[in-house]
């Protein structure tokens, strides 16, 4: 079990703070990159993304495989679309009448 997955583990079994926190500190940086890509260097909307991305992974934490590798899990491309955010200024929003 490599450090990612004992930590995954971790939290999932405790819901410890510190295991969640390495695990960001560890993939903020390949997620945030993902990102920006993801949303054609929009910064803002990249950050939006990288903390769904996060918000995702704490709330699937407990249903992953312990064999689980994160190094390519947290891609935000990976993410179905509905998860992802509405780019700034677009709404699906009909105006009142």
């Amino acid at each position: 079990m490599t450090d990612s997955q004992t930590l995954l583990a971790e939290y999932a079994r405790t819901g410890s703070e510190a295991a969640f926190r390495d695990l960001v500190k560890r993939y903020i940086g390949l997620v945030y990159c993902s990102a920006l890509r993801l949303v054609h260097g929009d910064t803002h909307l990249a950050e939006d993304v990288t903390q769904l991305v996060f918000i995702d992974l704490a709330r699937k934490a407990r249903g992953l495989s312990s064999k689980v590798m994160l190094g390519g899990w947290p891609d935000p491309a990976s993410q179905p679309p509905s998860a992802r955010p509405r780019k700034r200024g677009r709404t699906n929003e009909r105006p009142a009448h």
